[in-house]
Protein backbone atom coordinates (compact mmCIF):
# COMPACT_ATOMS: atom_id res chain seq x y z
CA UNK A 1 0.00 0.00 0.00
CA UNK A 2 2.91 2.48 0.67
CA UNK A 3 4.61 1.74 -2.29
CA UNK A 4 1.55 2.07 -4.54
CA UNK A 5 1.18 5.66 -2.56
CA UNK A 6 4.81 6.43 -3.32
CA UNK A 7 4.35 5.52 -7.30
CA UNK A 8 1.01 7.40 -7.45
CA UNK A 9 2.90 10.69 -6.13
CA UNK A 10 5.77 9.89 -8.46
CA UNK A 11 3.62 10.04 -11.21
CA UNK A 12 1.14 13.04 -9.49
CA UNK A 13 4.40 14.86 -9.59
CA UNK A 14 6.16 14.12 -12.68
CA UNK A 15 2.94 14.76 -14.34
CA UNK A 16 2.62 18.07 -12.73
CA UNK A 17 5.83 18.81 -13.84
CA UNK A 18 5.43 18.34 -17.28
CA UNK A 19 2.69 20.95 -17.82
CA UNK A 20 4.48 23.94 -17.96
CA UNK A 21 7.12 22.46 -20.20
CA UNK A 22 7.74 23.06 -23.84
CA UNK A 23 8.15 20.07 -26.50
CA UNK A 24 11.82 19.88 -25.97
CA UNK A 25 11.66 20.06 -22.41
CA UNK A 26 9.08 17.50 -22.49
CA UNK A 27 11.32 15.29 -24.29
CA UNK A 28 14.12 15.30 -21.79
CA UNK A 29 12.00 14.99 -18.62
CA UNK A 30 10.39 12.22 -20.28
CA UNK A 31 14.02 10.49 -21.25
CA UNK A 32 15.12 11.49 -17.59
CA UNK A 33 15.92 8.23 -15.12
CA UNK A 34 13.53 8.07 -12.47
CA UNK A 35 15.38 6.64 -8.91
CA UNK A 36 13.23 3.46 -7.61
CA UNK A 37 11.38 4.34 -4.50
CA UNK A 38 14.11 2.72 -2.68
CA UNK A 39 16.15 4.83 -3.15
CA UNK A 40 14.26 7.85 -2.43
CA UNK A 41 15.33 9.55 0.77
CA UNK A 42 14.24 12.44 3.00
CA UNK A 43 17.72 13.28 3.43
CA UNK A 44 16.93 17.25 5.83
CA UNK A 45 13.45 16.40 6.71
CA UNK A 46 12.16 17.05 9.96
CA UNK A 47 11.76 14.33 12.15
CA UNK A 48 8.15 13.28 12.54
CA UNK A 49 7.18 14.94 16.20
CA UNK A 50 6.88 12.81 19.42
CA UNK A 51 2.41 12.98 19.80
CA UNK A 52 1.12 11.91 23.43
CA UNK A 53 -1.79 8.95 23.22
CA UNK A 54 -3.87 12.46 23.54
CA UNK A 55 -2.73 13.49 20.52
CA UNK A 56 -2.68 10.63 18.49
CA UNK A 57 -6.52 10.01 19.35
CA UNK A 58 -7.16 13.26 18.40
CA UNK A 59 -5.92 13.38 15.06
CA UNK A 60 -6.18 9.90 14.09
CA UNK A 61 -9.34 8.18 15.94
CA UNK A 62 -11.81 11.18 17.43
CA UNK A 63 -13.38 11.80 14.41
CA UNK A 64 -15.00 8.40 14.12
CA UNK A 65 -14.67 7.53 18.30
CA UNK A 66 -15.31 10.78 20.35
CA UNK A 67 -18.48 10.96 22.11
CA UNK A 68 -21.81 11.80 20.67
CA UNK A 69 -23.84 10.52 17.60
CA UNK A 70 -22.29 12.49 14.68
CA UNK A 71 -19.37 10.37 15.37
CA UNK A 72 -19.99 7.23 12.95
CA UNK A 73 -17.57 4.43 15.04
CA UNK A 74 -19.00 5.72 18.02
CA UNK A 75 -22.93 5.58 16.53
CA UNK A 76 -22.32 1.94 15.75
CA UNK A 77 -20.58 0.62 18.51
CA UNK A 78 -23.67 2.10 21.28
CA UNK A 79 -25.73 0.55 17.89
CA UNK A 80 -24.23 -2.81 18.43
CA UNK A 81 -22.73 -3.52 21.36
CA UNK A 82 -24.85 -1.13 23.78
CA UNK A 83 -23.58 2.24 25.45
CA UNK A 84 -21.36 1.55 27.71
CA UNK A 85 -19.19 0.27 24.93
CA UNK A 86 -19.69 3.43 22.60
CA UNK A 87 -16.65 5.61 23.86
CA UNK A 88 -13.37 4.36 23.44
CA UNK A 89 -11.78 6.45 26.23
CA UNK A 90 -13.83 5.53 28.67
CA UNK A 91 -14.15 1.95 28.29
CA UNK A 92 -12.07 -0.09 30.48
CA UNK A 93 -12.13 -3.25 28.75
CA UNK A 94 -9.56 -2.34 25.65
CA UNK A 95 -6.13 -4.07 25.88
CA UNK A 96 -3.18 -3.00 24.07
CA UNK A 97 -3.03 -6.23 21.98
CA UNK A 98 -6.64 -5.55 21.00
CA UNK A 99 -6.39 -1.75 20.26
CA UNK A 100 -2.93 -2.64 18.04
CA UNK A 101 -4.74 -5.19 16.10
CA UNK A 102 -7.95 -3.22 15.35
CA UNK A 103 -6.13 -0.12 14.48
CA UNK A 104 -3.06 -2.13 12.16
CA UNK A 105 -5.97 -4.50 10.19
CA UNK A 106 -9.12 -2.39 11.03
CA UNK A 107 -12.53 -4.11 11.30
CA UNK A 108 -16.00 -4.19 9.93
CA UNK A 109 -16.20 -0.48 8.29
CA UNK A 110 -12.78 0.95 9.79
CA UNK A 111 -10.22 1.15 8.16
CA UNK A 112 -6.69 -0.42 9.10
CA UNK A 113 -3.66 2.34 9.88
CA UNK A 114 -0.19 1.26 8.16
CA UNK A 115 3.08 2.62 9.89
CA UNK A 116 3.36 5.75 8.47
CA UNK A 117 0.29 6.61 9.46
CA UNK A 118 0.44 5.61 13.13
CA UNK A 119 4.12 4.45 13.65
CA UNK A 120 4.76 2.24 16.02
CA UNK A 121 6.01 4.75 19.30
CA UNK A 122 2.43 6.42 18.45
CA UNK A 123 0.75 3.39 18.72
CA UNK A 124 1.97 2.28 22.22
CA UNK A 125 1.30 5.78 23.79
CA UNK A 126 -2.17 5.41 22.16
CA UNK A 127 -2.43 2.26 23.47
CA UNK A 128 -0.93 3.25 26.78
CA UNK A 129 -3.67 6.13 26.35
CA UNK A 130 -6.76 3.70 26.11
CA UNK A 131 -5.55 0.82 28.21
CA UNK A 132 -6.94 1.41 32.08
CA UNK A 133 -6.53 -0.51 34.94
CA UNK A 134 -9.27 -0.75 37.64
Amino acid sequence: MRLRRLHLTLALVATAGLAGCTPEEETEVKSAEISTPTSIALEGAAPRPTLTGTEVFARQCANCHAAGDDHTGSFQLARSRGEEYAVLEERTDLSADYIRQVVRTGINTMPGFSKVDITEQEMSALTDYLVKTE
